[in-house]
């Protein structure tokens, strides 16, 4: 049995009754989290700052040996996935504490 805590057109978050463990996916990317490092995790999102330059890409670094990159739009969606921010899609427009940025499609 799964609970469902968000989701957003390329992802969703959801606890897992079974395993105890809380699975994001996002895109191509999968995660599992045990409570703590769920927690751990969302601190080290929130803490990454979004950029006006849109084709800046943002590096996270979710290991030692592992890293993705997101550019700002992919970050916005994110955090929003991760109930860290709120977003609005408009058309085709992300809207962010009123600032707006153009969506680039992938």
């Amino acid at each position: 049995m799964i609970t469902v805590i968000n989701k957003t057109k390329n992802g969703r978050i959801y606890k897992c009754n079974e395993c105890n463990s809380t699975h994001i996916e996002y895109k191509n990317l999968n995660f599992s989290f045990t409570s703590e490092q769920y927690s751990i995790f969302l601190d080290y999102i929130s803490d990454l700052e979004t950029t006006i330059d849109l084709k800046e890409k943002i590096i996270i670094w979710v290991d030692k040996n592992l890293k993705i990159t997101l550019n700002n739009n992919e970050l916005l969606e994110f955090k929003a996935l991760l109930k860290i921010i709120k977003i609005e899609v408009k058309n085709e427009t992300l809207e962010v504490n009123n600032f707006i940025f153009n969506n680039c499609l992938n």
